[in-house]
């Protein structure tokens, strides 16, 4: 994901690959999916419970409509354009949503950058990394403890991208031997990335690539 400027117009590319394995109870694939409490810096009794994609490869931060919707904003869509693997230059037209403020299950707080309404935000909640998949592996057991238990209320509704940097770098990190996943502290939260099938590395593969890029009308004139 790239982000250019012409005149005063930006001009946000946004690419994100995915991919794990799939089975019926094997194959799960663990990404940067954290559980998060989100309100507006001006109603900050009003709390939604909400997972977030923590993503690099994007480099704008993104949210859904149904949460722009119970956040209240009523400000007028803007146009842009969306392009992924399989669609170029799609319009679009979305919310702008500022004055967000994240924080942890442990009460971390960060303010977002301003956010863009869109519905392509990646909805697997099997990329949800769990206290008790983390817990069978020797390298990250202690680690376990500070991962949420899994929340089927919430809904993956916010993308976190690298115009977030600070809420993106990496504080500690935990590997493992080779092959297996491996756990980074972030600002806010550790999270836990990689392959942790635990009864089947071999059979069918599902290979899930999501390639999104967002800008404006007037940077392509």
């Amino acid at each position: 994901m790239s982000k250019e400027t012409k005149g005063r117009n930006p001009v946000s590319e946004t690419r994100s690959k995915r991919t794990q394995c799939d089975s019926n109870r094997g194959g799960l694939s663990c990404s940067k999916i954290v559980l998060m409490d989100i309100s507006l810096q001006d109603k900050p009794d009003q709390i939604h419970r909400v997972y977030a994609l923590v993503d690099e490869q994007s480099n704008s931060s993104m949210i859904t409509p149904d949460l722009a919707n119970k956040l209240g904003i009523n400000s007028k869509k803007e146009k842009y354009f969306l392009s992924t693997c399989s669609v170029s230059k799609e319009v679009k037209y979305g919310r702008r949503v500022s004055g967000v403020i994240a924080t942890s299950v442990d009460g971390k707080s960060s303010k977002l950058p301003t956010l863009i309404e869109c519905n392509h935000i990646p909805q697997d909640k099997r990329e949800i990394p769990t206290p008790e998949l983390v817990s069978r592996f020797p390298h990250l057991q202690e680690l376990a403890k500070e991962i949420p238990p899994f929340d089927s209320k919430a809904e993956i509704s916010i993308l976190i991208g690298r115009d977030a940097p600070e809420l993106l770098k990496v504080r500690e990190f935990r590997n493992g031997p080779r092959g297996a996943p491996w756990a980074q502290k972030l600002s806010i939260c550790w999270t836990v990335c990689g392959q942790v099938c635990l009864d089947r590395l071999d059979g069918a593969v599902h290979v899930s690539t999501h390639r999104t890029t967002i800008f404006t009308k007037r940077a392509l004139d």
